[in-house]
């Protein structure tokens, strides 16, 4: 099951995801709220909806949301089969970057496909500034 929720490795895999915020998004005046790669901390309880736009590679994934205090996970989509079409494995790669519509043919899974339920959501709460 650890495997299932192995959101920090996705190897073979890359998920284009994209983030729109609903509320307050954080301001360059408000510097000790922070939205990125080094994690998330804002001063009001902010709604943040995920899309799955697609993927590439055979191996299946999970994204969701770790809380890095408590070690809770939320899972927000996932993929339920390796790709749109069944391709073999042991397939020799091209190593050529597959993202977009055109490249289809290093596993694509696309969303309501590979993906059933596309939109995910989560509610971070407001975590009070020092």
């Amino acid at each position: 099951m650890s495997g299932y929720f192995d959101f920090l490795r996705h190897t073979g895999l890359g998920l284009a995801t994209t983030a729109v915020t609903l509320g307050m998004l954080p301001t360059a005046t408000q510097a000790q709220e922070l939205f990125g790669n080094q994690g998330i901390r804002l001063a009001v309880d902010t709604i943040v909806e995920f899309e799955f736009l697609e993927s590439n590679g055979s191996y299946r994934s999970v994204f969701g949301i770790i809380n890095l205090e408590t070690g809770e996970k939320f899972p927000l989509y996932g993929e339920v089969r390796e790709s749109d079409n069944p391709q073999p494995v042991n397939r020799p790669s091209s190593y050529q970057d597959d993202t977009g519509p055109q490249n289809r043919s290093d596993f694509y899974g696309s969303p309501g496909i590979t993906v059933p339920q596309p939109l995910g959501e989560f509610r971070f709460a407001a975590k009070m500034m020092q």
